[in-house]
């Protein structure tokens, strides 16, 4: 195991990058960012119904996604504040994201 900055990686883990998309409902006034996944669209279908898909991108790790978000929106740069720790995304997940992108329906 090797760590940096209090992030933690397991030997012979290989990073893999994960796609994200920001939705908006323009009638609620809401964004949001969610990683592309099953639970990721019920929540969105659930929750903001009519929004629609404005913007996709790709990201290492949930800090890294959370900073392309506020970089994209134009907001001060993200910051952890230290109460989390950094995940990198596996090539496991990337492989279960690529499956569940082969049979997806947005709704």
């Amino acid at each position: 195991m090797s760590g940096t900055l209090g992030v933690r990686l397991w030997a012979g883990d290989e990073m893999a990058d994960l796609l994200f998309e920001i939705w908006s409902d323009a009638d609620e006034g809401i964004n949001q960012m969610i990683m592309v996944h099953p639970q990721g669209d019920k929540i969105r279908l659930a929750t903001t119904p009519n929004a629609v898909c404005i913007h996709s991108f790709t990201a290492r790790s949930n800090f890294e996604a959370f900073r392309q978000k506020n970089d994209w929106h134009g907001f001060d740069p993200w910051e952890d504040g230290g109460f989390s720790e950094e995940h990198f995304f596996s090539e496991q997940e990337a492989t279960e994201q690529r499956e569940y992108l082969g049979k997806r329906n947005v709704g």
